[in-house]
């Protein structure tokens, strides 16, 4: 594989330093990043674990990880790192492979990165012209293209309305225009699917936000973002003990409604339904959470005027109890 360091561009790690006082990590702790991307929050944190520390990484995107590790290379007196091409929700295999008792930190950015927006081959963004690719993971077969190109008008439908929060009218309006475009030609391109929405899209919705809606929903189906996510919270308490620290940033309001359920669910006292007499759930489910964040910490104004990319960030944090 090529790599060029001089096609990534400056990285800005979104609500570092808000994580960082939370998470509180210290020497000697084990550390597992959800998605390393290019780097930018391993490098403060391998810092404060030391060399005594262990930092575990997992990524999608090897691209990322080359540079991620040269990036890393440089930071003095840091923890081990130990990067994987792999998908965050097989930490469990993960740390069973490393023989690790549990995990002191755990840290999960969910978004994509700039440069993926920002490199018009990967086909995340609308705003450039590449292939409908979308993949994260570019070793894997299925591509935005082959969505749109196979899927029938329902299960487009239906992703529109569950991943890009579409009106179903709308929603409806698009997956039938695709459809009755793609038999006349394969759809292949950012640019031409763009074109392709934008003809289908209501004078009275706002463009950026339709265009966003639509690629997002293609990029959560490519990449099972959602399920994904699901699979990884079962198994937190698995790889934790308490005093344990999971921190979670998400870019929209599917990803953090799923985390913020999960977190709010195990934060209380008994999980058990209304109409069981005794409570017995602590046998069942025997750890719990503390909310550090109960409602979420988005971007200080002054971050937003230096990274506008990190409007939709927001950061929640829990510790095992």
């Amino acid at each position: 594989m090529l790599y060029n360091s001089n096609c990534f561009p400056q990285h800005k790690p979104v609500l570092l330093n808000q994580l960082l006082s939370l998470m509180a990590p210290k020497e000697g702790d084990i550390v597992f990043d959800c998605t390393l991307g290019l780097g930018g929050h391993a490098a403060l944190f391998l810092k404060k674990i030391g060399e005594k520390g262990t930092y575990i990484a997992t990524d999608l995107d090897n691209k990322a990880i080359l540079y991620a590790k040269d990036n890393l290379s440089k930071v003095k007196n840091g923890g081990k790192l130990l990067v994987f091409h792999d998908n965050y929700l097989n930490i469990g295999n993960i740390v069973k492979k490393l023989e690790i008792n549990a995990l002191d930190l755990i840290i999960c950015d969910l978004g994509i990165s700039s440069y993926q927006i920002d490199s018009d081959e990967r086909g995340f963004s609308f705003k450039l012209e590449g292939p409908l690719d979308m993949r994260m993971d570019e070793e894997q077969d299925k591509k935005a293209s082959d969505i749109v190109n196979t899927y029938t008008t329902d299960r487009l439908v239906d992703i529109f309305l569950k991943y890009g929060e579409l009106p179903r009218s709308i929603a409806i309006r698009v997956a039938l225009g695709i459809v009755e475009y793609r038999n006349l030609k394969p759809i292949e391109k950012t640019i031409e699917f763009t074109s392709l929405i934008e003809s289908k899209r209501p004078g009275f919705y706002k463009q950026n936000k339709y265009y966003s809606q639509i690629y997002q929903a293609l990029r959560i189906e490519v990449n099972d973002e959602l399920k994904n996510l699901s699979v990884f919270l079962d198994q937190i308490f698995d790889v934790t003990k308490k005093g344990s620290k999971i921190g979670f940033i998400t870019f929209h309001s599917l990803e953090d409604r799923l985390v913020k359920n999960y977190f709010k669910k195990f934060s209380k006292d008994c999980l058990c339904e209304k109409y069981v007499p005794i409570c017995d759930c602590k046998n069942k489910y025997p750890n719990r959470f503390k909310l550090l964040t109960p409602k979420g910490i988005v971007p200080t104004p002054e971050e937003l005027q230096d990274n506008p990319r990190s409007r939709s960030a927001k950061l929640r944090v829990v510790t095992v109890i």
